[in-house]
Formats: C-alpha cells, sequence, structure tokens
C-alpha cells in the first residue's frame, strides 16, 4: 500500500491519509497545534479545510504560520457550500445554494485570508446546485487556476453525473477539470458510538436525533446491512489487533492507491493512531467478507 499520491498540478506527493479539521469538539489554538503538529510528525502533510469548519480553518492557518511550514504542506479546502438558515422554534433548516461565480471568488478570497497563504492546492466546491450550469462554474475555476490562487480544484458532495458534465465541458473548452471528488463521509459510523434504534432508550433516540450530525448518521446510514457491516469491521478489527477505525482506514486505503482517506482526529492519540492503516493487510477475502459479499471467509490466511 502506498503512502503518497501525486496529483496533476500539485507540485509535491500527498499523504494518502488526510486529516480533517471540522472537529467534532471545540478546540482552543494550543491544542489544535499539538494535534497538526503530531499529524506532520507520524508523515502525513495533506489538510482538508473549510469556511463551513468555522474556527478552525485560522487555527489552521496561525499554525502553518507559527511553523513556517506552508511549502510542505498540501492544502485541500472547500467552500461555496450552501447557507444555512434555522426556522425559529423548530429543527427545521433551508440551504440556500451559493455555487455560483460570484460565490466562488468570494469564499477563496476568505479562504486564503484565513489560512495567511496566496494559493490553495486544490479548492474543492463544497457543495452543488444542480440549477446551476457548469460552464460559468468550470470557467470561473479555471480563471482562479490561471491566477495562480488555486492550484488545481474538485468537489465534495456532487455526483458523478455532474462531476462529468463538468470535466467534459472543461475539456471542450480547454480548461483544467476537476482532479478530485470528496462523497460523503461516513461521520464516524465506524467508531463504535452508534446502536440499532431498537437498542435505543426513547431518551437515547431523542438525543441521536436533536443534532444535526448524528441525526444525518440516522438518515444516511442506518441500516440493517450497514450495521451487519459494522458487526464485521468490529470482529476482525478485534482478530487483527486493531481498532475498528483504524480497519475502517485500512479499507478506504486498499480501494486503489489514487483513493485517499479523510480522518478527524480530536486528540495528539487518535492522530498517531490513524497511521496504523497502513500496516494493516486486508486480502481480497476480508475485503469481500467486510463488505457483505461473502458470507464466511478464514481470516488467518
Amino acid at each position: 500500500m502506498t503512502f503518497h499520491y501525486c496529483i496533476k498540478s500539485v507540485d509535491r506527493p500527498v499523504s494518502r491519509l488526510m486529516m480533517g479539521t471540522g472537529f467534532w469538539r471545540r478546540l482552543e489554538q494550543r491544542e489544535a497545534n499539538k494535534i497538526f503538529d503530531a499529524f506532520v510528525e507520524m508523515g502525513g502533510n495533506c489538510f482538508d479545510t473549510a469556511l463551513h469548519y468555522g474556527d478552525n480553518e485560522i487555527f489552521f492557518g496561525n499554525w502553518m504560520k507559527a511553523r513556517n511550514n506552508r511549502k510542505e504542506i498540501v492544502i485541500h479546502a472547500k467552500g461555496a457550500h450552501h447557507k444555512i438558515i434555522h426556522s425559529r422554534g423548530t429543527q427545521f433548516e433551508y440551504h440556500c445554494p451559493r455555487v455560483n461565480p460570484d460565490e466562488i471568488k468570494r469564499d477563496i478570497d476568505e479562504t486564503l485570508r484565513r489560512l495567511q497563504t496566496d494559493f490553495i492546492d486544490v479548492f474543492a466546491l463544497h457543495r452543488d446546485d444542480a440549477d446551476h450550469p457548469v460552464g460559468p462554474i468550470v470557467e470561473c475555476l479555471g480563471a482562479e487556476q490561471k491566477a495562480g490562487r488555486i492550484r488545481a480544484s474538485g468537489t465534495s458532495n456532487w455526483n458523478i453525473a455532474r462531476i462529468e458534465e463538468a470535466n467534459a465541458c472543461a475539456i471542450a473548452h480547454g480548461l483544467p477539470g476537476f482532479v478530485s471528488n470528496s462523497p460523503n463521509l461516513a461521520l464516524g459510523f465506524f467508531s463504535g458510538q452508534y446502536r440499532p434504534i431498537e437498542q435505543l432508550s426513547d431518551k437515547e433516540f431523542r438525543k441521536l436525533m436533536s443534532d444535526r450530525w448524528t441525526a444525518n448518521v440516522v438518515r444516511v446510514y442506518y441500516s440493517r446491512r450497514n450495521f451487519e457491516r459494522l458487526w464485521r469491521v468490529q470482529r476482525l478489527a478485534e482478530e487483527l489487533g486493531v481498532t475498528p477505525t483504524q480497519l475502517a482506514l485500512a479499507w478506504v486505503l486498499h480501494q486503489g492507491d489514487h483513493v485517499l482517506a479523510i480522518a478527524g482526529p480530536c486528540t495528539v492519540k487518535e492522530t498517531k493512531e490513524l497511521f496504523k492503516a497502513f500496516e494493516i493487510n486486508l486480502t481480497a477475502d476480508r475485503l469481500s467478507w467486510r463488505n457483505l459479499e461473502e458470507r464466511v471467509v478464514n481470516h488467518a490466511t
């Protein structure tokens, strides 16, 4: 399993384990610095940031400036997230699309300011707006790349059809296309903190659904097949002497050398433990068993 991958237009190899900075709990600058330091000490160099992550992006920019290491770091920054409007007195929220050239330029400006740098290695559109044609979006990102403010562009949470449409448009007009796509994250499903609904009390279920992030886990990942996958990950992790999180990361990294895994540790210990994933040997049998493709497997092979 390779540790690095080369992305077109990015001038240094990228660690295939990316550090997500959308921390699940409130951190202060000093604590964030220790986590960033630990990631680099373990060999990582690629950080996933987003305007949507609030102060964490500012923390990361302050850390790079203090360490004077911008030239060694690869930044995968996301922007153009929908504006979220909460309906007062309810749990409803409205997402107003912002995927258009004006908002993209505005978010690149703000990202550069917050990160205290003059370029972004890969700028990814955090969301899509299917009602907005891809042509102006591709032209805008091409102009930003030509100006040197971004080295490459990508997507997050776009569907394959829209990505292919945008890249076809880029080719037809001699513009750079998207070099990456970040699909929906597992949101900690394999961390072991989630249980089937039938095992939850009413109070536990209400708590789960009261938080937007955990409610999304329920909406997207709660199914019998996924809990079967979770059980198999836990069983195999125990046999291999690793954590379910390490095994889940190893599974992602085994999908091909062009696939990178994003993980969001909240402590130095969690950060260092992530890299164990590169040492885990997942045979074809193990991979298929984990993915419910085989019912029986000899794990000792």
